[in-house]
């Protein structure tokens, strides 16, 4: 008895691997499906939104905080639909002209107000000055061009 509950136990066993590897074979010939959930990319309305804030000077991270998805994300959505990508590209040059900006910036030294000064509403005297901080000039950032 104990042979014969081994060898059910092996062709038990068989079968499962046999269906196993038959499912395999039938999911490979079937369209796969993407994991995860469905997409969230509306094409009626994501490249006019992308494109006006674009031409604001939006940076890709902040496309992807306006359509509240991951900054990878955008980047596959950009790749997979074309308006998407057409309508990001036609405001290149805007963002251009704020990096070179910022890079001219960095290069040049600048001040940030920390912490702007109050005033006495009644008087109108300063009760506390503003808190600012320099950052010096950054080499590195003259060798660097946005052609």
């Amino acid at each position: 008895m104990n042979t014969n509950r081994k060898c059910t136990r092996k062709s038990r066993g068989l079968k499962a691997v046999v269906e196993r590897v038959a499912r395999r074979v039938r999911s490979m010939s079937e369209p796969r499906r993407g994991p995860g959930q469905p997409t969230k990319y509306q094409p009626a309305w994501m490249p006019r939104i992308a494109q006006k804030l674009c031409a604001r000077g939006a940076t890709m991270s902040e496309l992807a905080d306006a359509f509240n998805v991951a900054s990878c994300t955008l980047y596959i959505w950009i790749n997979e639909h074309e308006e998407l990508r057409n309508a990001i590209q036609v405001n290149a040059d805007i963002f251009n002209h704020r990096v070179e900006r910022a890079l001219a910036e960095r290069a040049l030294g600048f001040w940030v107000v920390m912490q702007p000064e109050e005033r006495d509403p009644e008087t109108g005297e300063v009760l506390r000055p503003a808190v600012r901080q320099y950052y010096p000039p950054d080499p590195r950032c003259t060798r660097l061009r946005v052609s």
